[in-house]
Order: C-alpha cells, then structure tokens, then sequence
C-alpha cells in the first residue's frame, strides 16, 4: 500500500518549549491509524506538524510521497489533507449547509458544482441526523450533532487523508459508537485516516495500526491487535489495572 503520509525524524515545540522528539510515524492507504497518549503527549502537536500548522524544527513531512515541509495548511487542503481539530471548532453562527460548504473552499472555481454537490450528498449519506438541517444555526445542534458537522466539513475538500482530533471527546457512549462506524468505513472511500484519541479502546477497536506518544516520543508502535494486547498499553489507558481490581473485589 502506497504511504500517504510520513513524518521521518520530526522535532517540534513552541517557543523554547520542544514538544516532539525525533517522531517517525506513517500512515498508508487503507489505514485508520490510532495515536494514543496522555494529555501533554504531543497528539495535537503532531497533527499540526503534519496539518502544517507549525513548522518542524527537524525532521520532514511527506504527503503522498511529495515533501510538504514548510506548506501552508491552505496547499495540504489542495494536496489532500484535511484536519478536523479537538473540540470541533464549527462556526456556530452559520448554518449548517454553509459550514460544510467553507469545507469545499479549495474547490469552488476549479471544479464543477455538480461534484462538490455530489459529495454533500455523500456526507449527508454518512451522517443522516444532518440531513434536512441545512439551514439550522450550526451552533445550536448538540455535541455529537456539532462533532459529525465538523468531521462532514473536513470530508467536503475530498481529502485522502483526514487527521481526527479526539472526536469522540465528550460525547454520550451512543454517538460514541456512531462517530467510530463511520471513521471505520472511510478507508473504503480512499480516506486514510491518522486518529488520535485518548478514549484508547475506541479507537484500537477502528484502527489497522497504532502508535504510542509519550512525552513527545513514539514508545511503541504495532497493530492495532498487538497494542490492544501489550500489557503496559492495557494497564496504562485500556483500564486494565482497574478492571483487575474490580474483579477481585467482587470474588471477595
């Protein structure tokens, strides 16, 4: 499977702050990829890195096979990369219609209407609880209604890879579920998708592969099967420790 995206040796940080160490990570077709970790981790450092909001200090970024180091944003949305940031940041005083609209910017003038229509149909075909809300103040939808708009508005610039900022962060067990249907089936539309999610067993249960950040660094890496089943991962953020504890204490 050809690479979509690869970070090879990348440093990054804020100021004086280094945030990422010396990171490699890939992402190829086909693939959700998991990226776990604790707050502080990198996560979101990382999706800016490879987003081009924030230049690496060292290391590359490639997009497709094409060193995009040092892009805008605005040319990765043109080269195929679209990011859907933590706590969806719609715009909550425009519609709906018109917040998945701003998705296809990239493309209104270059390609015919009928095509970015086409893929609002497809969107709404995805998330069925947006259809018939065009017009509705994209503001007052609920917290899973808001995170499908903003996922929908990220799919509207036709990405081949989509980068996932904890989607499912605040949402009720069932939009859970739902947001996940839908992150696993994307692959199958040639949407390779990076995920990062602190809700660990979500989002192993939608990924081919994972990896582990801690304290900026990649410590582990594998299947999404081998990091569901490495002890340290377990007992770190599958709750496995806790799990053991409350079995015992129920045998008592």
């Amino acid at each position: 499977m050809d690479e979509m995206l690869r970070l090879d040796g990348v440093t990054a940080g804020y100021g004086g702050l280094t945030v990422l160490r010396d990171v490699d990570l890939s992402v190829r077709e086909g693939e959700v990829v998991a990226l776990l970790g604790a707050n502080g981790a990198g996560k979101s450092t990382l999706l800016a890195v490879a987003s081009g909001l924030l230049r690496p200090r060292s290391g590359r970024v490639r997009v497709d096979g094409v060193d995009v180091t040092g892009w805008p944003a605005e040319r990765l949305v043109r080269r195929g990369l679209a990011h859907v940031p933590e706590r969806r940041r719609i715009f909550g005083s425009m519609t709906v219609l018109e917040n998945l609209l701003l998705g296809a910017h990239v493309r209104f003038g270059r390609e015919p209407r009928a095509a970015i229509d086409l893929d609002l149909e497809r969107v709404l075909l995805l998330f069925p609880q947006l259809r018939g809300r065009g017009e509705q103040i994209a503001g007052s939808l609920s917290g899973g209604e808001q995170q499908m708009l903003a996922i929908g508005r990220g799919l509207m610039s036709r990405p081949r890879i989509l980068l996932l900022d904890e989607p499912s962060l605040g949402l009720a067990p069932l939009m859970v579920r739902e947001i996940c249907r839908v992150i696993a089936g994307l692959p199958e539309q040639g949407c390779a998708v990076l995920l990062v999610e602190q809700n660990a067993r979500a989002g192993l249960e939608v990924s081919t592969r994972g990896y582990v950040l801690e304290v900026g660094r990649v410590v582990k890496e594998g299947t999404a099967c081998q990091l569901g089943e490495d002890p340290e991962v377990r007992e770190a953020y599958l709750g496995a420790r806790r799990e053991a504890r409350s079995a015992a204490a129920v045998s008592r």
